[in-house]
């Protein structure tokens, strides 16, 4: 079988597209159980000539997709004809192969492929001029992206690629058309997918963001985004105000800070009658947060969305305690210091810190 060294490379003057037979010998050294109508018995006929030749390719349907193995799956991203049929077979066994990740990392151009299907989609998402293929194979390269980002083994050398780069580019457009919010979403829990679980290349992720200045883009999404693409964003956005570089973005100059103001403040104004007390959670816990800055416990007396004070907020966390609580305490710590002029003491500083420890 030929050497994932010896298929065709996605850099330098190759493309991703390019066809190049004689270095793509799969298919004919497959157990038969894998092809069917007998192609595994003919070595000797060229399953993968120039793209003129098209009466020389292997039929999709002549492959028992199911049966084929993710080492043999990801083999096939190179084959540009087959690469659809691949990426949908990779997506599906992303919950049984937990492999699937390291085996994609360590393969060769496994990821390049990936990260090439991104950008040229978002490329022709731009002009509107892609395709409900490219479309679709987009999806299913950044759930494969995703799994990347969400494992131990590849999370950290993950951040060393080029990756994120090419899934911003669906965060710069907001246009709200379905295909543009959809990958759009996707991108975003990538992103988040690089914060989850206590994990030592967490910080390392808000570095890069921080680096990167990926907040921005986040933060638009916070602002103008649907619902979704909001939940995710603020998401990620609270984690890194947990951690201490992410209060030093906000605390050094004043512009960083009332963007993540402006925008904390438009997710909540945007909140129904019911809002989704995991999220109310996720930002009132950021609120508590933000107060361990002097910028912030100055400019919250003006700036804390009218609607935490309302009845309708009370209600909806009433029967969540902790969640009760914290409310009850970033109000009461807001008309302290609105209306009583007094700094929060030391004691309430160091409360606050223990409290987003635990959720950090």
């Amino acid at each position: 079988m030929a050497n994932q060294g010896d298929l065709i490379s996605v850099t330098g003057n190759s493309s991703v597209n390019e066809w190049q037979p004689a270095q793509v010998a799969l298919l004919a050294h497959w157990p038969s159980d894998i092809l069917k109508g007998g192609l595994a018995n003919n070595p000797s006929k060229s399953y993968f000539s120039e793209p003129a030749m098209t009466d020389s390719r292997v039929d999709p349907a002549e492959i028992n997709w199911p049966s084929a193995t993710v080492e043999q799956l990801i083999h096939l991203l190179h084959v540009p004809y087959l690469r659809q049929h691949a990426l949908s077979h990779l997506c599906q066994k992303r919950e049984s192969c937990e492999e699937l990740a390291v085996l994609l990392w360590h393969s060769s151009k496994g990821v390049s492929i990936l990260v090439e299907e991104v950008k040229s989609t978002a490329w022709k998402l731009f002009s509107r001029s892609f395709t409900i293929t490219e479309f679709t194979r987009a999806c299913q390269a950044i759930t494969l992206l995703q799994c990347l980002a969400s494992q131990r083994e590849t999370k950290l050398v993950f951040l060393t690629t080029k990756v994120t780069d090419a899934l911003h580019l669906f965060l710069v457009d907001m246009n709200c058309e379905e295909h543009t919010l959809f990958l759009r979403n996707a991108s975003l829990r990538v992103m988040a997918a690089l914060l989850e679980a206590d994990d030592p290349a967490v910080p390392h992720a808000i570095d890069h963001f921080l680096e990167k200045n990926l907040i921005a883009l986040f933060l638009r999404s916070m602002e103008y985004g649907d619902l979704h693409s909001q939940w995710t964003a603020t998401f990620i956005v609270s984690k890194i105000l947990m951690h201490e570089e992410g209060l030093s973005y906000i605390s050094t100059e004043a512009e960083p800070f009332f963007k993540v103001i402006r925008a904390y403040a438009a997710v909540v104004e945007s909140m129904g009658n019911a809002p989704p007390i995991h999220l109310l959670d996720n930002i009132i816990q950021t609120y508590l947060r933000m107060l361990e800055v002097q910028r912030a416990r100055d400019a919250l007396q003006n700036h804390l969305p009218w609607k935490l004070w309302t009845p309708m907020f009370a209600e909806a966390v009433a029967h969540e305690a902790e969640t009760a609580q914290k409310l009850q305490l970033l109000l009461c710590t807001i008309s302290q210091i609105q209306w009583g002029g007094v700094a929060p003491s030391n004691d309430f500083l160091q409360a606050l810190s223990s409290r987003h420890h635990m959720i950090a």
